[in-house]
């Protein structure tokens, strides 16, 4: 069994492209972002200095989140909290900072959810892989 951060460096690309995914926005609606934002573009934009970030490889994340989705609940859950930092709780969503915050939404142990962590991201390895 492996740890969370060595399983992290071997699902580096699959589970950033996940992440990336989980984050986008284009599904709300256009009147939910603010469209004074999309007037004003800072200075640095298009600079040398940016760095390129990949465009999100949809049916990669698709197919990482259907591994996701058929964890055990209380498996997924806390995967989805420690990556995402984010908890769905009776139609809202929670933010969630830092490990004790997700133990409690849990109801368990900081240990305990550490140890849910770890057997999720096992799972996933074992899942994504075969």
């Amino acid at each position: 069994m492996y740890g969370t951060k060595e399983i992290e460096k071997m699902l580096a690309i699959p589970l950033d492209n996940w992440i990336r995914y989980g984050r986008m926005k284009d599904w709300m609606p256009v009147g939910y972002r603010c469209p004074m934002g999309f007037i004003y573009k800072t200075a640095s934009r298009g600079s040398a200095n940016d760095e390129y970030v990949a465009p999100v490889d949809e049916p990669m994340a698709i197919r990482f989140e259907a591994v996701v989705k058929n964890l055990p609940e209380r498996h997924r859950k806390a995967f989805v909290m420690h990556q995402l930092g984010r908890y769905a709780e009776e139609h809202r969503v929670v933010m969630v900072k830092g490990r004790g915050q997700a133990a409690r939404l849990m109801g368990v142990q900081p240990w305990q959810y550490h140890n849910l962590v770890r057997q999720a991201c096992n799972m996933v390895l074992t899942r994504w892989r075969g």
